[in-house]
């Protein structure tokens, strides 16, 4: 069994875009004990992907469209005479298109229990590269931790690993599509960057935003407090595309919340807590219909869980 952690970001930022098209970004990534869990088993042949009961009742993408599915597919076509077929059963309990890199963790999970159930004596390298054809997320996903990526998010710096602090993770009932994210992004902030307009609508604390005091303060492992500047850039445009975020926050800040911010391009809201009595009172006195979630961060693993 694979337990397939989710990933939050702690930071955010982009710096701009790549010849590709793709976003050239900087982003500090935590995983979390808020996990899928993948049981593989072999077969004589094919690929089949069964859902079991989890903490998510929406229905999952299933077969060709599902990374878990893919992953295994990639081994496969690579290893067609040690990997003849495989069965993935998938119980899901991180929520959907949350910005928790649900599938991406999938993925993983399964690229490292093919490696172990069919001794394909791959290295994490090799293992990352396989990753990396699957979505930029899922290198991290291989071992979770605390790490910086930069590049388009594959490349990877990885640090200290932070206590295992109790978080809380709000996941409203939205939808907010990624790429509407990113284009409202380049639209809103890119554009006016390099057009250097005088007027810019670009928060001042994005203007010169940089991750390298944070990256800093985590390689001296000092205490965090999370009034040192964590934020993700994305969120002020997840918030225009979903509004209902904006009073999500202020409910969370008037429970007590030390910092809340969005993890990836949302709509999921991380809330932090220096008082734990606050975590559990906000998570137990919640008067809304939100899904809250209490998790902790969880140190960098490999293959093993």
């Amino acid at each position: 069994m694979e337990k397939a952690r989710a990933k939050i970001n702690l930071a955010l930022n982009i710096l701009g875009l790549l010849d590709d098209g793709y976003h050239e970004v900087e982003m500090i990534m935590q995983s979390v004990s808020l996990a899928d869990k993948i049981i593989l088993a072999p077969v004589p042949q094919g690929i089949k992907l069964i859902n079991l009961k989890g903490e998510v009742e929406d229905e999952l993408p299933g077969g060709k469209d599902n990374l878990a599915w893919q992953a295994a597919k990639l081994l496969q076509e690579h290893f067609p005479q040690k990997i003849p077929g495989v069965k993935i059963y998938l119980q899901k309990n991180i929520p959907l298109a949350a910005g928790l890199a649900g599938g991406s963790t999938d993925a993983a999970a399964v690229l490292r229990g093919l490696n172990r159930l069919f001794n394909l004596e791959l290295s994490l390298v090799e293992l990352q590269n396989f990753g990396q054809k699957l979505g930029m997320d899922v290198p991290f996903c291989l071992t979770g931790g605390t790490a910086l990526a930069t590049g388009r998010g594959e490349e990877l710096l990885f640090l200290p690993d932070l206590l295992q602090q109790e978080v809380l993770l709000l996941n409203p009932n939205l939808k907010i599509s990624t790429a509407e994210v990113y284009k409202l992004y380049d639209n809103m902030f890119l554009a006016q960057q390099e057009e250097k307009e005088p007027n810019s609508t670009l928060p001042d604390r994005f203007k010169d935003y940089s991750l390298e005091e944070l990256v800093s303060l985590l390689k001296e492992k000092k205490e965090i407090t999370w009034q040192e500047g964590w934020y993700n850039i994305l969120q002020p445009v997840s918030k225009k595309l979903a509004p209902a975020l904006v009073d999500l926050e202020a409910k969370l800040y008037s429970f007590g919340a030390d910092h809340v911010q969005m993890s990836g391009s949302g709509p999921t809201l991380i809330a932090y807590f220096n008082d734990k009595r606050k975590l559990q009172d906000t998570y137990q006195n919640w008067p809304g219909e939100e899904r809250l979630i209490i998790t902790k961060f969880t140190a960098r693993k490999y293959l093993h869980n």
